[in-house]
Formats: structure tokens, sequence, C-alpha cells
């Protein structure tokens, strides 16, 4: 990805890739133990990017240990930086949440995380040869 930036390409990770693994490997027509784990786009862009505004690196990396130190306030500080600078468009799952008026980060991955994802991805594996024992 850097070298492609590099020459002025723009990328994006897709992990929703995972999401039809089975048929991302039907129309590649990948062989036994072989199996998509994420796609990767590339194009020139027609404006700057703006690149998504991460967790920091206190809550995210841990050296030595695992550590929760401030990690509730970290987040809850990340949050109103991102919906100052970064807010959501629209709201993940409205059929199944009220409409929040301080939609932030971490209530969209509680949303996210509330509905099963890619249930079947290790059946999908284990269709590709691979044992996960």
């Amino acid at each position: 990805m850097i070298a492609a930036e590099a020459l002025g390409l723009g990328c994006c990770p897709i992990s929703a890739v995972r999401n039809k693994a089975a048929a991302v490997s039907d129309l590649l027509d990948l062989p036994d133990y072989v199996f998509p784990f994420a796609g990767l786009a590339f194009g020139f862009p027609a404006q700057t990017p703006t690149i998504s505004k991460r967790l920091p690196l206190q809550v995210t990396c841990h050296v030595g240990r695992y550590r929760e130190v401030n990690l509730k306030e970290a987040i809850a500080q990340y949050d109103e930086e991102r919906a100052t600078s970064q807010p959501y468009e629209k709201q993940r799952l409205p059929k199944n949440f009220a409409d929040s008026e301080r939609y932030s980060w971490s209530e969209d991955k509680v949303r996210q995380y509330s509905e099963p994802e890619r249930a079947d991805f290790g059946d999908y594996v284990r269709s590709c040869g691979f044992e996960l024992n």
C-alpha cells in the first residue's frame, strides 16, 4: 500500500470479502487450501481522501503486558474528538436501535457487534481443507 500510495494511487482494504468468502472463492476459482481473507482496491483518487481518525495507541498497543489504565476515559475522549472532526453520516442498524442524538464510534461498534457476522467463516475455511483444531 505504501508503494502504491507513493505512485499516487489510493488504496482501501476490504474486509467485507469475508462476508461472502465462498462466492469470492468461486469467482476467483481458488484451489484447495486457499481462501479469500481481504480484498484491496486501488485507484487514482479524484480528490485527497480524508484519513479516518484512529484510536489512540494507548488503547490499541500494549507493551510488555495488557493494561486498561484510563481505557474508558481515552475511548470517551476519542468518541468526542471523532464526533467533532468526523461525525457519522448515518447510524448503523436504525431498525434495531433508537436514533441517537450523540452517535459515537463506541455506539457504532456496539451496534455492529450486536448482530453476528461471518458465523459461517470457520465452516467455510474447513471446507477449503484446513483443520482448525
